[in-house]
């Protein structure tokens, strides 16, 4: 490759006008950046040259790079994903595997039962997808602690130490997804590494609570570790998933004391999602105005007084749970985490990380200690390469497992997987 800076401001100056002259004294030419980002932001364009230039992508050399195009996909709807994996099962690439699609099940999530864990623990490779029209779920960090080798679409706020090639594959479309497993499946060293790191990767409810309590600590002087918090309480009917899974990782963390009564408090923590749900599902009018009324008129005159604010929202939307004017005012809640912060289009087409009127910090998924304890156990009994089921995607709803199990038994590692329906051929299905 040609170097030195007057060849650089020739080649800056070539590709705004999309010439690059003379290609023909390079054997071969390598170029990084094909992409140039607008001012204050908007799509991106890609370069196009008159030759062939081969991009030149700083990551291990052997993991296929996502594919370049003008728009590539940047999500992948879950029952799209669903069908490319039966066809390519079928009569496709994937034909001579084991290919198990089935329904994720959990106590709650990111606390799997039995059986769904023990399903996650004996495939090799487990394929996720996040929802269609937003970021975030519960089962990547759930495949991630599997020890399998996760592929998930790719995400524009994806969790801390979730990165392409290094803990995860990141496809942007079916026949990507496809070209992704193929590899994953012929390179069994460089793909154990990268599930090492991805089960490594995999958030629990402690380290989730204590990113939030150091953001906290970080912008408030007052406050010292542990902290003194007290947990609003919600309806017993609503103290479930999301909710749950804070309070366990806020009674583990050593930076948190946690306080039976508001008056002994320091900070008090708001589950928004919890709270509103007595009014009616998701943040429109007039479930909206009931919340609002209900938080400004009741729980906060309550609560709050001088304490710092800070709360959670686990709810599905990108958009927040009150009005502009209301959540743009720092002085009600001091400080806000949120799950899904990134709007995708339905079709898959853009995903949009949203602009709010304030610091909003970003919440993600975690699962239980000992969830994570448990399927670290069984990688070490149980490697990837000794695992009975190549490709995994558990994409239904949370349900019983027992339409869709493995049979129950404590002893994964002598588990039998005998599925209901399972065809005589090696390769089988389910949904």
């Amino acid at each position: 490759m040609g170097g030195g800076g007057d060849r650089d401001q020739k080649l800056r100056r070539s590709v705004r006008s999309y010439r690059y002259p003379r290609l023909y004294r390079y054997a071969c030419e390598y170029s990084r950046s094909f992409i140039t980002i607008r001012a204050g932001g908007g799509d991106g364009e890609i370069f196009c040259f008159k030759s062939s230039m081969a991009p030149f992508m700083l990551q291990r050399a052997s993991v296929p790079a996502p594919p370049l195009g003008s728009r590539p996909l940047v999500s992948a709807v879950r029952n799209t994903v669903e069908k490319a994996l039966r066809d390519a099962s079928n009569n496709g690439s994937l034909s001579s595997y084991i290919v198990y699609v089935g329904t994720a099940s959990a106590k709650q999530r990111g606390n799997p039962t039995a059986a769904y864990e023990c399903a996650l623990t004996s495939s090799k490779v487990i394929v996720t997808c996040n929802p269609w029209r937003w970021e975030g779920d519960a089962r990547t960090p759930e495949a991630l602690a599997s020890g399998a080798l996760v592929l998930v679409d790719s995400m524009e706020m994806p969790p801390p130490g979730v990165h392409h090639s290094k803990s995860v594959l990141f496809y942007r479309s079916t026949s990507d997804l496809l070209r992704l497993l193929q590899w994953a499946l012929h390179n069994a060293r460089e793909a154990d590494t990268i599930a090492h790191n991805g089960a490594l990767a995999s958030l629990t409810t402690v380290e989730m609570v204590d990113t939030m309590i150091q953001v906290v600590m970080r912008h408030t002087t007052t406050l010292r570790a542990p902290i003194r918090l007290f947990v609003v309480p919600v309806h017993e009917r609503f103290q479930s998933n999301e909710y749950l899974l804070t309070v366990d990782g806020l009674k583990r963390s050593k930076l948190v004391d946690v306080q039976k009564n508001v008056s002994t408090s320091d900070v008090i923590l708001l589950d928004l999602w919890r709270l509103h749900q007595g009014c009616g599902k998701y943040f429109v009018r007039p479930a909206r105005r009931c919340f609002e009324s209900y938080l400004l008129g009741e729980v906060l005159p309550k609560y709050a007084g001088s304490r710092i604010v800070v709360a959670t929202d686990w709810s599905d939307p990108p958009w927040l749970a009150m009005s502009a004017d209301l959540m743009g005012n720092e002085s009600i809640i001091h400080f806000l985490f949120k799950r899904s912060q990134v709007k995708r289009s339905g079709d898959g087409r853009w995903a949009r990380r949203m602009n709010y009127s304030r610091p909003v910090w970003p919440l993600w998924y975690p699962i239980l200690p000992s969830t994570k304890a448990r399927m670290f156990a069984q990688t070490r009994m149980r490697p990837r390469s000794s695992r009975p089921v190549d490709v995994s995607y558990f994409f239904g709803p949370y349900t019983s497992f027992d339409t869709v199990s493995a049979k129950e038994n404590t002893d994964c590692q002598n588990a039998t997987y005998d599925y209901p329906g399972r065809p005589t051929s090696p390769n089988y299905h389910l949904v």
